[in-house]
């Protein structure tokens, strides 16, 4: 729905930035993804600039996003990206064990586009950030990062 209409129902080709909508509210789960579209004319940005993760000194540039909510202030460092297919299964939400989330994140880790100094540790939980991928109209690219909470705001 959102990939082409924006937060209020108005219909609009850009769509707006969306959670996954198995995703619990407030950073809950062991894995938040976000979804965005490329757009290829800059106009309205979304996720645009993921894809510049392809290079490793757009990375050293730029290893931290900042998430502000209502609720509080997070960050997140940016561990690993790939490029995969939108037919691929690289979107997982909830994980049976550490060993099986910590191979989800390896699995990134081994294929990506960069080399990272940020790790996701067992304990930690992570933001995906998903987007389409200018090379390939089926073409999706995915960056990883460690979730961490800076502060809450006063209610």
């Amino acid at each position: 729905y959102y990939l082409d209409h924006l937060f209020d129902g108005t219909s609009n080709y850009a769509g707006c930035v969306f959670v996954d909508y198995r995703n619990a509210r407030g950073f809950t789960d062991k894995n938040t993804v976000f979804y965005a579209h490329y757009m290829y004319n800059g106009e309205g940005r979304m996720f645009t600039a993921l894809n510049n993760y392809t290079d490793q000194s757009y990375y050293d540039t730029h290893k931290v996003f900042t998430i502000d909510t209502p609720t509080a202030l997070y960050q997140m460092k940016v561990v690993a990206g790939i490029e995969t297919t939108g037919t691929s299964d690289y979107i997982h939400l909830t994980f049976g064990s550490n060993d099986e989330f910590l191979n989800y994140v390896n699995s990134f880790v081994e294929n990506s586009t960069f080399q990272s100094d940020a790790t996701i540790g067992a304990n930690d939980q992570m933001i995906t950030l998903s987007t389409c991928s200018p090379k390939n109209p089926d073409g999706r690219y995915a960056l990883i990062g460690k979730l961490e909470k800076i502060k809450d705001y006063d209610k």
